[in-house]
């Protein structure tokens, strides 16, 4: 488990070329010794940074690290008066935290956004908050596509540009583009490389994400991701291993079925998936459903 101060003071360190940037320095509380910024009170930990005519907190609680802005000065602003401006997960619990840079990057160009006339390099379209491993867990919602993909960030640091460029041009988050033509590329190089510590972190990642997620999110792995190894013997013996059995026998299923002849046209909208459209206020059917040939009625 990860001390909150310092993975706080690492956030913070990642984020001191934009804190100058953009004029916010962070503030020692009373008493404190030099260097050192975090507060703890109430069930959550946080840093305040202040401005000129504004104040900003770094704050962790439960599952999550927030970005919080005032309009107040740090000596005159309350609790209250500080109004999200970005979240992101944050889970103490994993011996080696990897995913402090993707956040630092996230909070640093939301102050750059919002505190800067500099919006070339801004973020426009707020990024989607992931579904937390507790929330899951605990039933009180599913993973859906846009989870695995900001969680996969944290395996491979080198889709976070692709995974947010897909948000911004679409201005939500389209699944199929972004695995079939970034993702699926890094995640069939682990696969073919097969190294074991690299195989468990990834596919504890997708064990989790099958078990718990919708309907859309195990089509998406099974099909989308899994089905892309082509029936691969070699390959899909490389998974087998690291598969809880739901998710191995829904992907021998798929990679058998597309592998057959009645999935010509299923195979080409694999490799060329339609074009994106915007959302309609109608009942359809999952990628899922239609490749195993279960849509539901109309």
């Amino acid at each position: 488990m990860s001390d909150v101060n310092k993975v706080l003071s690492e956030i913070l360190d990642l984020m001191k070329d934009t804190l100058n940037k953009v004029n916010l320095t962070p503030v020692s509380p009373k008493g404190a010794e030099k260097g050192t910024y975090t507060i703890t009170e109430n069930g959550h930990s946080y840093i305040t940074l202040q401005g000129e005519n504004a104040s900003v907190r770094i704050e962790f609680s439960k599952d999550r690290v927030s970005l919080l802005s005032s309009s107040k000065p740090y000596d005159e602003a309350l609790d209250g008066d500080y109004d999200q401006i970005a979240q992101c997960l944050l889970d103490l619990e994993e011996e080696n935290i990897t995913s402090l840079p993707a956040i630092a990057e996230e909070f640093s160009e939301t102050l750059t956004s919002k505190y800067t006339k500099a919006k070339s390099f801004a973020v426009n379209k707020k990024m989607p908050v992931p579904i937390s491993k507790s929330d899951a867990k605990n039933g009180r919602a599913s993973y859906d596509t846009n989870t695995l993909a900001s969680r996969l960030t944290e395996v491979y640091p080198e889709l976070r540009p692709a995974y947010k460029a897909n948000i911004e041009k679409y201005g939500e988050f389209l699944a199929e583009e972004f695995f079939i033509e970034h993702a699926n590329t890094y995640i069939i190089a682990t696969i073919k490389e097969n190294n074991q510590k690299k195989m468990k972190k990834l596919f504890n990642l997708f064990n989790d994400i099958y078990e718990n997620g919708t309907n859309d999110i195990q089509s998406l792995v099974a099909v989308t991701i899994f089905g892309t190894l082509e029936n691969d013997q070699t390959l899909l013996a490389n998974c087998v291993d690291f598969m809880d059995p739901d998710l191995c026998s829904a992907a021998i299923q798929v990679n058998k079925y597309l592998a057959s002849n009645s999935a010509k046209g299923m195979r080409m909208k694999l490799e060329n998936p339609p074009l994106y459209k915007p959302k309609k206020e109608r009942k359809k059917s999952s990628f899922m459903q239609s490749l195993m040939g279960t849509e539901p009625m109309n």
